[in-house]
């Protein structure tokens, strides 16, 4: 999307870590680094040492290399310099990488965690700018970074850039290391990488869609106001000699810290920076855009540097945060044309709010207040430039459109420092490259929804065009592919999550392919078959729900390719369903036997499912429930089990832990005590009713007038006497323990009939669910009663405790010691919120779905990627003995199999590449058990990890999804049914 101009950003933390890092490496040879710990990997893990680079010119010799290994001991002295690539090359893994990483980012723990306060979050935010500001200040580095912040906000949509640059240089050297350069030196460098980013994009045809670079000098507001004046001085030379550089000076740093002057105290300075200004220029050419309101405060000294930066004529104000508290200041912005650059997730993760909901940019929009959004420090939030601000708005409220975003966009160069006529023909540009933008979205969503109604022939209800098969075929791939990728970011043990809203407000956090799919509005038919492809592997095989959609979308790739190769679409169905045939036959061949009776084999199957999902670290827990449940129902004999024979209560209180295999019959409804009934019941005779212990109600509705106290007191004690023969009866058959069916119409149990029963010593459980009826009926041998006069003692069941259990804050009813027990098995789930315990139910579900798969299919193999590595070989193999197209098809189906291990290992952080090509050549030599073991971030022997899963669950995702392909292959027209 055209973003416009990014107008609030630091240099130094726009650029994302992984270009700093590319480009640190290149240059490492002359870059030395020194810690305040040793680089031990007990002080490694525990964060203890804190790092600083900086450029050197000390070549590398033998005394450097000794220097640098004692680094890595205790005998290291803190403060000492080592050589980078020296002390880089010591560590034979990621680690020194993944710390220093570490040292420059503020990650979501420790945001919300770590440092949960404003002083602490603030202290390792400056520690942030001070290792990136060693790294930076060295001339090779310092260019290519101005090069790469070019090119980087041109990918993200965003044209123009207005950074504020802070100019520390006491460490920066030029690439010699021989000469300490000055902020003039600086910029002439930032030019010239600014020169070289324009001629790639030049070359890449991209030059049109950057608008400019400008730069907001800035200084620190800890400084004492003679050292301001000083840094003001060098800005306006600066400006003198680059005045279509230099557009605004700041001031930068914490606002709300006890150290930070106010603008109160620059006043003077700041006062005679503009007056110098009209002295020499006639004009203010380098106006103040200052940071304020970036605090909690109401009415303290550092909010009213609001105040004060309105008075002195700031252009725009940064952050703005506490504006919203000030309605006369909304006003002057909104009457002086005073911009306001909004931070979203900057002030979220500085602890000014919890989040985009409890944001003040909304009530600034309202307000009329200018807004437009901007990063502040993206690198650091580990965001790209300006994409993550524009979504989170746009998710923030279902009134955020495009036409917001086109506001907020525009007014990012309305109100850029730039000056006429550049900033109306960047406008112009922009407008041209948003028209664009919204002739892009049109077209996706075409190809999206597929052909329209428009083209429908009125009579025949078919498109006119029938010469078009493949513009449909490809229409429905691009469909089904969306799909496809939509989950391919959540496969495998280090797979994402999605977070889901549904349409009444629940919200659900979930990586499973079947919930998520489930809850998506997908409205093209060729999209939807691949959520009903996910619905058919949960109902069969219960996991591999979302390799069987990933693995549809890389067939319909293959298919893709063959088409356009010419290839006639029912050759290449026809020859993916041999494929398919062959791969089946394949993995049964290395397909390892199981029996029931081996619990061990069982748990690493129900094991392995876990570890792709949210609660994989409670597997332990989980697993050994779901063997045990399955194996309950199910004996040697058995070819399948009836999961609706077990059921799962869910209860909030605890942890995941807490679940438990229930030895008897658990109820998620807790005992009636209103009328002070009993809780515990020994020797308890069960009643199950269907039918309501209320006032009898007639079929239809009848209005009945009563004028006589008389007969108002004769109906209540016709209605008393009513309700107390009925559970008179109740008693009279024995029973002691009574659940009563959940009624629609009215209440299924009276407060009266509470009482009588109370009092006639029964325990009432009440709302018992529909569905519930025959899982309760068959679990503790009573009948369901439909009417008083059937109730009898030969309906009871039995059991030797009833007893409501109080459990981590949740109450549910325990029934243990039946005599006639059913083949029914209850689990009670327990989570700290309903967030995780839908997941582990979602989770435990999938786990009992792959035992269950055991029962049907007595056969396990290796996970990890390795089945598909070895089937992807040998379909390659049969490939070269056949001739024609069915050679070119099998050889395309075998490739489109590697999803499963790339996606496996991009979604792990490893290199896919790398990866896949190491397990073709360990698979070459025989080892077929080799796969990705994601946790360890390496390939090994999947089996001797433990990593297994049915077969039939890979089986069965190869055959459905290639049947789906199949399908979608042969569709060459829609017709528009009446």
């Amino acid at each position: 999307m055209p973003k416009g101009g990014l107008l609030h950003a630091h240099t130094d933390a726009t650029l994302p870590l992984n270009d700093v890092f590319d480009i640190v490496h290149k240059y490492g040879a002359n870059i030395e680094i020194c810690s305040t710990h040793p680089l031990t990997a007990e002080n490694l893990d525990n964060g203890h040492a804190k790092l600083q680079f900086r450029p050197t010119k000390v070549p590398i010799t033998e005394a450097s290399t000794e220097i640098a290994a004692s680094m890595l001991t205790n005998d290291y002295k803190p403060g000492m310099w080592c050589n980078y690539h020296q002390i880089s090359a010591l560590f034979k893994d990621s680690k020194l990488d993944d710390y220093i990483h570490a040292q420059m980012l503020i990650s979501a723990k420790e945001c919300y965690v770590t440092h949960n306060t404003m002083g602490k979050i603030w202290s390792k935010f400056s520690n942030c700018f001070s290792v990136l500001a060693g790294l930076l200040s060295y001339e090779p580095i310092w260019e290519e970074y101005a090069k790469r912040l070019v090119l980087n906000c041109v990918d993200d949509g965003v044209g123009y850039l207005e950074t504020r640059l802070l100019m520390i240089t006491e460490f920066f050297y030029d690439i010699e290391c021989n000469r300490r350069l000055t902020r003039r030196d600086t910029v002439l460098i930032l030019l010239r990488g600014i020169e070289a980013a324009k001629r790639t994009l030049q070359e890449q045809g991209k030059i049109e869609e950057f608008y400019g670079l400008k730069i907001i000098y800035c200084t620190l507001r800890f400084l004492k106001p003679e050292e301001i004046w000083s840094s003001m001085m060098i800005c306006l030379d600066l400006y003198k000699e680059f005045p279509e550089l230099i557009k605004g000076f700041d001031l930068v740093g914490h606002e709300d810290s006890s150290e930070a002057y106010t603008l109160k105290a620059y006043l003077p300075i700041l006062l005679r920076f503009q007056e110098l200004q009209l002295e020499e220029f006639g004009d203010i050419k380098v106006p103040f855009v200052f940071h304020a309101g970036e605090t909690l405060g109401d009415g303290s000294p550092v909010d009213e540097n609001l105040y004060d930066a309105l008075l002195l004529g700031t252009r725009r104000i940064g952050h703005g945060y506490s504006l919203y508290k000030h309605p006369e200041l909304m006003k002057m912005c909104k009457e002086r044309g005073v911009l306001v650059e909004s931070c979203l997730i900057s002030n979220e993760v500085l602890r000014l709010t919890g989040g985009i909901g409890n944001h003040p940019v909304a009530a600034l929009i309202n307000h009329g207040v200018p807004v437009s959004l901007s990063s502040d420090d993206p690198a650091i939030f580990q965001n790209p430039i300006l994409s993550y601000d524009f979504y989170t708005l746009l998710n923030h409220s279902t009134k955020t459109n495009l036409a917001t975003l086109k506001v907020l966009a525009r007014n990012s160069l309305t109100y850029s420092l730039m000056e006429n006529p550049m900033k109306e023909r960047v406008m112009r540009k922009w407008e041209q490259h948003w028209d664009e933008y919204l002739d892009w979205i049109v077209n996706i969503m075409a190809q999206v929804a597929g052909p329209q109604p428009a083209g429908v022939d009125v009579n025949s209800s078919s498109f006119k065009d029938k010469g078009k098969p493949m513009e449909v075929r490809l229409s429905n791939m691009t469909a089904a592919k969306t799909i496809s990728s939509v989950v391919r970011s959540s496969l495998g043990p280090r797979g994402l999550d999605k977070m889901i809203q549904t349409s009444n407000g629940e919200v659900i956090v979930t990586n499973d392919g079947a919930t998520i799919l489930n809850h998506m509005a997908v409205l093209h038919p060729a999209a939807r078959m691949l959520v009903e492809l996910s619905k058919a592997q949960d109902v069969e095989a219960g996991d591999g729900t979302t390799s069987v959609v990933v693995l549809a979308g890389s067939l319909l790739g293959a298919a893709e390719k063959m088409l356009n190769k010419g290839i006639h679409p029912t050759i290449i169905a026809e020859s993916f369903q041999a494929a398919a045939a062959k791969a089946v036959q394949v993995l049964e061949e290395i397909s390892i036997p199981v029996q029931l009776d081996d619990r061990d084999a069982l748990l690493r199957a129900a094991t392995t499912s876990l570890n792709s999902k949210i609660v994989s670290q409670y597997s332990n827990v989980l697993a050994p429930i779901a063997v045990d449940a399955v194996k309950k129902l199910a004996n040697e004999e058995s070819t399948n089990v009836d999961l609706r024979n077990i059921r799962t209560v869910k209860k909030v209180g605890g942890t995941i832990d807490d679940t438990e295999l229930v030895d008897g019959l658990a109820l998620e409804q807790p005992v009636v005590t209103s009328a002070g009934g009993p809780t515990r019941i020994e020797k308890a005779k069960i009643g199950l009713i269907q039918f309501q212990l209320s006032s009898p109600k007639p079929d239809m509705d009848n209005k009945i007038v009563v004028n006589d106290y008389r007969q108002m007191d004769k109906i209540l004690k016709e209605e008393r006497q009513y309700l107390l023969n009925m559970c008179k009866k109740i008693k009279k058959s024995g029973c002691n323990v009574l659940l009563v069916q959940k009624s629609i119409l009215r209440d299924a149990v009276n407060d009266l009939s509470l009482h009588f029963l109370s009092k006639l010593k029964i325990m009432v459980v009440k709302d018992i669910e529909r569905d519930e009826i025959d899982f309760i009926s068959k679990s503790t041998g009573c009948k369901p009663i439909a009417d008083i006069e059937h109730f009898t003692e030969d309906k009871l069941g039995q059991a030797e405790l009833i007893d409501e259990v109080h459990k981590n804050g949740a109450k549910f009813v325990k029934v243990s010691g039946l005599k006639n027990p059913g083949k029914t098995v209850s689990i009670l789930c327990t989570g700290a919120n309903n967030l995780v315990l839908e997941e582990s139910q979602r989770s435990l579900h999938d786990a009992l779905c792959v035992v269950r798969c055991l029962v049907k299919k007595r056969f396990l193999i290796a996970g990890g990627g390795a089945p598909e590595i070895h089937i992807s070989r040998k379909l390659s193999e049969i490939a070269q003995g056949l001739k024609g197209m069915e050679s070119y098809c099998f050889s395309a189906f075998s490739e489109a199999l590697e999803v499963i291990p790339t996606t496996l290992a991009e979604n792990a952080g490893l290199n896919p590449i790398a990866i896949v090509t190491e397990l073709r050549n360990r698979h070459a030599k025989g080892e077929v058990t080799t796969g990705i073991n994601v946790r360890k971030g390496l390939v090994s022997d999947i089996k001797q990890e433990n990593v297994l899963q049915p077969l039939i669950v890979t089986t069965n995702a190869l055959e459905q999804a290639t049947e789906t392909v199949s399908l979608l292959l042969r569709i060459d027209d829609y017709s528009i049914s009446r």
